[in-house]
């Protein structure tokens, strides 16, 4: 059982959040009391595949990671999402189970949530509904335009949109950190032609490389290596 204080500082959580904003104190109650507020540390995992939806989670702060699992014990990355996003399975909407792994890149704070409750809600709230349908849909934009980038000929543009459209903290560098072997698989490529095309770039100091931390320098210059259209995070 929630204690009083928990539940209203649950509320409170709520209703700061961008994707609850708005929506009636009643349904506001209903979540609070579906909900617990949960911490994790960096390195911590939210679930791995196979594990039964049976939670929403409403991230408040911090960063979470998307990483597909596959037959060779390998991982592929999908995504992230920060402050005030949401993931999660909604079984109305798949009847698989989770996919791949979450884990947490930045120590976060989340609102695990019932889903059959979540959802009841979601049928009360058009609004709120909107907004989280559309955020459900871009885990499933950035599985087909990674496929995308990897069927792209030019590592240089398919590099360029990467590093362009990834999120980016308050300093500039890219909210995770890349070796150049998890770009290359994330491209689709050896090792070595990531190598030769980050060090190109470095050399025209067009991005700065270095301890796997990745900022971009000149984003002009790798602007015009893409197509009109291209974005890969939404």
């Amino acid at each position: 059982m929630i204690d009083t204080d928990t539940r209203s500082q649950i509320e409170k959580e709520l209703q700061g959040c961008l994707l609850t904003a708005g929506i009636s104190p009643p349904n506001i109650q209903r979540l609070a009391h579906a909900s617990t507020l949960k911490v994790y540390s960096t390195g911590d995992t939210l679930w791995y595949a196979g594990d039964k939806p049976e939670h929403i989670y409403l991230l408040l702060n911090g960063g979470i990671r998307f990483d597909l699992e596959v037959i060779d014990g390998e991982s592929h990355f999908l995504g992230i999402i920060t402050d005030h996003d949401i993931c999660g399975d909604i079984e109305t909407f798949t009847h698989t189970r989770s996919l791949g792994r979450a884990s947490v890149f930045k120590d976060s704070r989340c609102l695990l949530i019932n889903s059959q409750i979540f959802l009841q809600v979601l049928e009360q709230e058009p609004v709120m509904a909107i907004r989280v349908l559309s955020r459900f849909s871009t885990i499933s934009k950035v599985y087909q335009q990674l496929i995308l980038l990897q069927k792209t000929q030019n590592l240089d543009t398919q590099l360029a949109s990467f590093l362009i459209n990834f999120p980016k903290d308050e300093k500039g560098y890219l909210l995770l950190q890349f070796s150049q072997e998890e770009l290359a698989k994330i491209m689709g490529v050896t090792r070595q032609s990531i190598s030769k095309v980050i060090t190109q770039w470095k050399n025209n100091r067009w991005i700065s490389y270095a301890n796997k931390k990745i900022l971009i320098l000149n984003t002009q210059a790798l602007e015009n290596f893409l197509p009109d259209g291209i974005k890969l995070f939404i």
